[in-house]
């Protein structure tokens, strides 16, 4: 389900771009460190992002905020707001 989030989804939450791209692979069960190595940029940025993602979204860990993610997905299934390409359910 997650998989299907949509960059422009997350970022109608108020997330940047780098930190909408962080929550989609700390979502998959990425570690810091490989995040940090996907995207080309230091563990303690990968943190920095992590800590604004918490701090927009309301939560205070990553379990958290991706369920937050999910749900608010989930409750804009109307027209254009969904989260994911093509869903319907």
């Amino acid at each position: 389900m997650l998989e299907s989030i949509t960059p422009v989804a997350l970022r109608k939450l108020g997330l940047s771009p780098r930190e909408a791209e962080v929550l989609r692979w700390t979502a998959q069960g990425m570690a810091n460190a490989e995040i940090a190595a996907s995207l080309h940029i230091s563990t303690p940025t990968v943190k920095k992002h992590l800590e604004r993602i918490f701090r927009k979204l309301g939560v205070s860990n990553r379990l958290a905020a991706v369920v937050k993610v999910a749900q608010s997905c989930t409750a804009r299934r109307p027209a254009s707001s969904r989260c994911g390409p093509g869903r319907t359910a």
